[in-house]
């Protein structure tokens, strides 16, 4: 690679992480317009919760780092909650930011709805930044997801309630030109 290519990724690995730290802060906001997930820092009663949730993950994540999760590293399970249905409560999504969960740019998330009886995986993908978009099928929002690509292109995925759990309905390939500062879709 030349000196203009490794300047050029090493912008992009930034924005991808900007992009990341950016949907770190702040609270959801479900509209009629897309609202950022807004990932945060798990409390201890949502921290027992994922433990329940993703025990197997959480296990793989604090073999890798060596460190148990808990009060001292919290930061590495981030949470978000969005009314994703006028009848129903927010449901609850979970990224582990460890690895073999997150990598350089795209972080594994699991979306929960919460029943009865506990909580139901209703979507499990990959990504850096999601959002709620406005129903389209029955009362259930649409939510995308960003996956990056490199640091010239991203994939924005659309997920739609199908049933019982959120079905990748949609992908979309996004170049960005770092030319002009455009955006251009295939």
């Amino acid at each position: 690679m030349n000196t203009t290519s490794l300047r050029a990724h090493a912008k992009g690995i930034r924005l991808a992480a900007l992009l990341l730290i950016i949907t770190l802060i702040g609270t959801p906001n479900v509209s009629a317009a897309p609202a950022d997930l807004v990932f945060q820092r798990a409390d201890e009663q949502t921290l027992g919760i994922v433990k329940s949730l993703l025990p197997g993950e959480i296990a793989a994540a604090e073999q890798n780092s060596q460190t148990p999760f808990g009060r001292q590293y919290p930061w590495r399970v981030v949470v978000a909650r969005a009314t994703l249905s006028a009848s129903e409560p927010p449901y609850l999504f979970v990224m582990i930011l460890q690895s073999p969960y997150c990598g350089a740019a795209n972080c594994s998330m699991w979306g929960y709805e919460p029943t009865k009886h506990g909580w139901r995986k209703i979507l499990e993908s990959i990504g850096y930044q999601w959002a709620v978009l406005p129903p389209i099928n029955g009362n259930h929002h649409d939510i995308s997801g960003r996956m990056h690509g490199s640091a010239f292109e991203y994939t924005l995925k659309t997920y739609r309630w199908s049933r019982d759990r959120y079905q990748l309905s949609r992908t979309k390939d996004v170049e960005i030109s770092t030319q002009s500062n455009h955006v251009r879709s295939h």
